[in-house]
């Protein structure tokens, strides 16, 4: 039995009211919604904000300190998984149906060479092909694939969210390329994909490059400036399997020194990556 968008509208504001996961400002602004599509984004806009909040909050503390108490984990672990399930269950919502011929081929063809059977390609064939190429490279290079990849065009330009539970991949086909280590269109799918092979370790997430990299990571890539471990190795990586010739030693002493790190601290927490 179908059920009218107002009456789909009004159980899923409650639902979020009762749980207090908005107020009632946001109430007014996503009743005022007239199609799925619009109700979604105003949600996820309230939602993922209020949620974001109180996991930057939660990780002020630690990144001042220095260190992750035993005791705080759980806390990051759960706001940094309810953002990225949020995000995941209504990006599926908003991308449009893959319906040109030509995609839907594609998506064939991602299943059976890559083995992904999620696919949910925003109906768009360039950035479908850009997927399909960068699968080929993470697997050429033994990294580990996705099971679900989502594409959805009202992220934010820089946008990607990897959830290593799931493994599930979600993607901005607005992705720019001026604050990432190369300007390979394929960039921001290889470095979503390069955090799939990594350690699930909340302790690694917070951890920051020794001082003696700094040169080496500032001169890498913007993205890379905040200095996190994981985002720098994904950064390394992705230069490093884009654009070899220009990955310089530095780099390398920079990749091998993380990868070493992760060797010695691989025990999971099913923490995920928001990029």
């Amino acid at each position: 039995m179908s059920v009218s968008f107002s009456t789909y509208k009004a159980d899923l504001v409650r639902k979020l009211y009762n749980r207090r996961l908005i107020n009632k400002t946001d109430v007014k602004e996503i009743v005022g919604s007239r199609t799925r599509y619009g109700l979604a984004k105003r949600i996820s806009d309230c939602y993922t904000e209020k949620l974001e909040k109180n996991y930057d909050n939660a990780l002020d503390t630690t990144i001042l300190r220095g260190f992750v108490l035993p005791c705080e984990i759980p806390l990051i672990k759960f706001l940094q998984t309810q953002i990225e399930n949020f995000s995941i269950k209504f990006a599926k919502i908003l991308s449009k149906k893959d319906t040109n011929p030509e995609v839907l081929k594609i998506k064939k063809d991602i299943r059976k060479d890559f083995g992904i059977k999620n696919l949910y390609l925003d109906n768009n064939l360039p950035f479908s092909k850009k997927i399909q190429k960068a699968l080929k490279i993470l697997k050429e290079n033994n990294v580990p694939l996705a099971n679900e990849i989502i594409v959805n065009s009202i992220l934010d330009s820089s946008m990607g969210i990897t959830n290593p539970d799931k493994r599930t991949i979600l993607l901005s086909p607005r992705g720019i390329s001026d604050i990432f280590s190369t300007n390979s269109p394929l960039h921001l799918i290889i470095h979503e994909g390069i955090h799939l092979g990594q350690p699930d370790n909340p302790v690694i997430q917070l951890q920051k490059m020794p001082d003696k990299f700094k040169e080496t990571i500032n001169n890498l890539s913007l993205y890379a400036s905040d200095n996190f471990i994981l985002e720098v190795h994904a950064e390394l990586k992705a230069k490093q399997l884009l654009r070899p010739k220009k990955f310089t030693k530095e780099e390398g002493e920079a990749l091998f020194y993380i990868e070493n790190l992760f060797k010695e601290q691989s025990q999971p927490s099913g923490l995920s990556f928001l990029l």
